[in-house]
């Protein structure tokens, strides 16, 4: 949650928790797909936009899903006006589906740079959430599910490379970097630190004392932290790695 990097009385912060109350606030996940053999216009492009158009409607909590191929486009027809999706998998001629669609991607402001790219190579696929402010879990549960999804049609599609972007992917990578941190870095980092102390004090009651000192340390600001009710956020994950260099420095000083 990009909120924790902000005191509550930041005054950016709040003009942006009044633009949210006023006006809502909505998590976005979106697909962003290229291709540098041939435009996302061609029918296989327009096929690969239209799974993806599709199978995101499977994410959870997900409430609205734009792309090209779903966009509401009208046209006169006789006397009357038809709305339809711009791209029909069922289209008879493929051939005209693709010119009209080139028509409409190049003249329609909501489309021309939005959901298809200027140059036709690229487009996306945007998915609004209902998911709340803070929710961990069920960002987590939309980008496991996001994740098989890219996966899922990257290997149906060969030709096109499919990424994942927005602020739900945003949110999650700072929590997917402190996890993997934790089961990686900061063991490391530890094993280092130990075989380091070792080697400095060439005793192995004295290495554990020192470590015993930087558990302690830890142990308490992090158990006092969690009685003060601070949030466990990717800034505070980190402070047993600065406490661990600290405590280390001070217990090796004296």
């Amino acid at each position: 949650d990009h909120s924790s990097f902000f005191s509550p009385d930041d005054p950016n912060f709040v003009l942006w928790e009044k633009f949210e109350a006023l006006y809502g606030s909505d998590m976005v996940l979106i697909f962003a797909i290229a291709s540098d053999r041939s435009n996302m216009v061609s029918p296989s492009g327009l096929r690969a936009i239209a799974s993806i158009t599709e199978e995101s409607w499977t994410l959870p909590l997900a409430t609205r899903v734009s792309s090209l191929t779903n966009f509401q486009h009208s046209k006169a027809v006789d006397d009357n006006i038809e709305i339809s999706d711009l791209y029909d998998p069922a289209a008879a001629t493929e051939d005209m589906v693709t010119e009209e669609i080139m028509q409409v991607a190049a003249s329609d402001p909501l489309v021309s740079g939005l959901l298809i790219s200027k140059d036709l190579y690229s487009a996306a696929v945007y998915v609004t959430t209902s998911i709340e402010r803070g929710d961990t879990e069920s960002t987590a549960l939309v980008m496991r599910k996001a994740r098989d999804v890219r996966d899922r049609i990257q290997h149906e599609y060969p030709d096109v490379s499919i990424g994942i972007t927005g602020n739900i992917p945003l949110n999650y990578a700072f929590t997917e970097a402190s996890l993997e941190d934790g089961m990686t870095l900061i063991p490391l980092m530890y094993a280092a630190m130990f075989l380091l102390c070792f080697w400095l004090l060439g005793t192995l009651k004295g290495t554990a004392y020192v470590f015993l000192t930087v558990a302690l340390t830890v142990a308490s600001a992090m158990g006092f932290a969690g009685w003060l009710d601070y949030p466990i956020t990717p800034l505070l994950a980190a402070v047993p790695m600065f406490l661990l260099i600290i405590a280390l420095c001070d217990a090796i000083h004296l």
